[in-house]
């Protein structure tokens, strides 16, 4: 919150964008390994965890002031991206489980392959869907940064 830094609009969408693609790549990836479905819940905690540490380090350093910054900074993209957060981890988790059971079907010789496609249809298009909202929230973040800051 100095006012001697400078972003560009650029960077500062870079920035963002890689902090927010990492988990959601993480969330895609995952159900292929059915035993990181133990993690998923931990990027929705670690996620507002630092949401609300941040807030509340603001509201003791500046008072007032801070929570126009956290209205005006952290707020609009996090609307959006805690939520997003929360049903890819549900999704991703619901996703391992059903590979899992394919799996152990194949294991007992059960084979039902075809099943799987529209799952695997809804799993990429809700991905593909959270990735927009996602990129949304990175121009809102960048942007804010950018004029407010």
């Amino acid at each position: 919150f100095s006012e001697d830094q400078s972003f560009g609009f650029i960077p500062l969408l870079k920035s963002s964008f890689f902090a927010v693609i990492k988990p959601w790549a993480f969330l895609l990836i995952s159900p292929l390994i059915p035993l990181l479905a133990v993690t998923y819940p931990m990027i929705c905690i670690i996620k507002g965890f630092s949401v609300g540490f941040s807030s509340t380090m603001l509201i003791e350093a500046f008072g007032t002031r801070g929570i126009f910054y956290i209205i005006s900074t952290i707020m609009p993209q996090n609307v959006l991206q805690l939520p997003i957060f929360c049903l890819l981890s549900v999704v991703s988790m619901r996703m391992a489980s059903i590979i899992l059971r394919l799996y152990i079907n194949i294991i007992k010789k059960r084979r039902n392959k075809s099943a799987l496609q529209p799952v695997v249809r809804h799993y990429l298009f809700t991905f593909s869907i959270t990735f927009l909202l996602l990129s949304i929230s990175c121009l809102l973040e960048a942007c804010l940064k950018q004029f407010l800051l």
